[in-house]
């Protein structure tokens, strides 16, 4: 069984989802004055291979270190954190936030 995972779409909102796998994208999106912008999001997928969310913010890349962790930890767990996200965002296209269609959610009434 898939597990069930709360994404946080904001400080003040979530959705849960039952996500079979989740990766980074590049998305892009019309933000204010019509411009466009490209950000990386984490996006999540359900077993269908739909998208069923997306993080509403863009991500920031901080790392908390371990009493035990060294900085040369930090930085090669960095560096595997930005290797990753590369890989992924280009490995798909751009996933266009202004056009997306989610899948269905958790606790969403059928239609």
């Amino acid at each position: 069984m898939s597990p069930v995972v709360r994404v946080h779409l904001s400080p003040f909102s979530f959705c849960e989802v039952i996500v079979t796998y989740w990766n980074y994208r590049l998305c892009k999106e019309t933000g204010k004055n019509e411009y466009t912008v490209l950000s990386i999001r984490e996006v999540y997928y359900n077993k269908e291979n739909q998208v069923e969310a997306v993080t509403e913010d863009s991500l920031d890349l901080d790392l908390t270190l371990d009493k035990e962790q060294t900085t040369e930890d930090g930085k090669d767990e960095i560096k595997n954190m930005l290797e990753m996200m590369l890989r992924d965002c280009f490995s798909k296209g751009i996933l266009d936030l202004d056009t997306i269609t989610y899948a269905k959610t958790l606790g969403e009434p059928d239609e």
